[in-house]
């Protein structure tokens, strides 16, 4: 049971909740015969587009992520800061604060994200330059159903789990962990760091394993856009820090960077199947009083 309980609650919340959104949207659509407002913005951008494949692959398949990233880190930063002036400190997964959150590091972190995502786009040109339509989205005039967009998530999810495993695994070997220390660097995570890793490394861990859902599935780019924003919440709540009422995901990932060798994937099925699951003492403390508890680190000393 603590399986299914570790694989459920490791699932960023957006899994969830943007396909019910986003098929109420299309049922309240469907019953009054009146276009959504998705369906409006979406006629609006494929009018404004037209048939270039680079403003679709390139523009918004690059802008959006770049956009959406960067606001949602500022969101959860703002909230978190707000929030650490009162109880939210003792929910911290580690005592210490993290290395980098100083000056002189955040800024570090800020360029090497930034240089990250220049590459991704020099990546994305070069595909462009031998494969006109890479991405492999489909643009039909019509938004995919729910039913389309739950199955293309779930499957999605899936691809992403096993790449990621295999890809990440990789970086831990002997012979490529070069490329990954950048981002182990700092052992206490923080959502600053999410995306903080060597070139090699975040093409290999970030941009590989989330496109490639994208090109196998050959999703609409409105479902393309929903799991590019699930990716990136549950990659940024994994580097959060702190405990969560709903899911595992920054306790389970948390673990891999005090411990390294364990918890590579990203929602645990390849943890499970591989043996390197590995639950950490607040997970068993939140197993057995089914509620919030200060993680140990965090006692005082008597």
């Amino acid at each position: 049971m603590h399986i299914v309980k570790r694989f459920a609650t490791s699932i960023n919340p957006f899994v969830y909740y943007v396909p019910i959104l986003y098929g109420t949207v299309k049922l309240f659509d469907y019953v009054i015969g009146v276009d959504s407002i998705l369906q409006i913005g979406w006629n609006k951008l494929r009018a404004a587009l037209g048939d270039n494949l680079a403003y679709y692959n390139i523009g918004v398949l690059f802008l959006y992520p770049f956009l959406f990233y960067h606001l949602t880190i500022f969101v959860f930063y703002i909230v978190i800061k707000i929030k650490e002036r009162d109880k939210v400190k003792s929910l911290k997964l580690q005592a210490k604060d993290s290395e980098i959150e100083t000056p002189e590091n955040t800024r570090k972190a800020v360029i090497n994200v930034l240089q990250n995502y220049l590459a991704i786009l020099v990546v994305m040109l070069v595909q462009f330059y031998f494969d006109r339509d890479f991405a492999r989205a489909r643009r039909d005039p019509e938004l995919p159903s729910f039913l389309e967009v739950m199955k293309h998530l779930i499957l999605s999810m899936f691809i992403h789990e096993f790449v990621f495993y295999y890809t990440h695994r990789l970086l831990h070997t002997k012979w490529f962990y070069r490329f990954h220390k950048k981002h182990h660097e700092y052992k206490t995570p923080t959502i600053l760091a999410a995306l903080y890793a060597g070139l090699v490394d975040h093409i290999l861990s970030a941009y590989l394993p989330a496109s490639i859902c994208i090109y196998i599935l050959q999703m609409h780019l409105g479902t393309a856009l929903l799991w590019l924003s699930t990716v990136t919440v549950t990659v940024i709540i994994g580097h959060m820090g702190y405990h969560s009422p709903i899911f595992y995901a920054a306790q389970f990932h948390d673990n891999h960077h005090l411990k390294f060798v364990y918890n590579y994937s990203m929602y645990g099925i390849a943890d499970i199947l591989h043996g390197t699951l590995k639950h950490s003492d607040v997970v068993e403390n939140y197993e057995i009083t089914n509620k919030w508890v200060p993680h140990p680190n965090n006692k005082k000393p008597e």
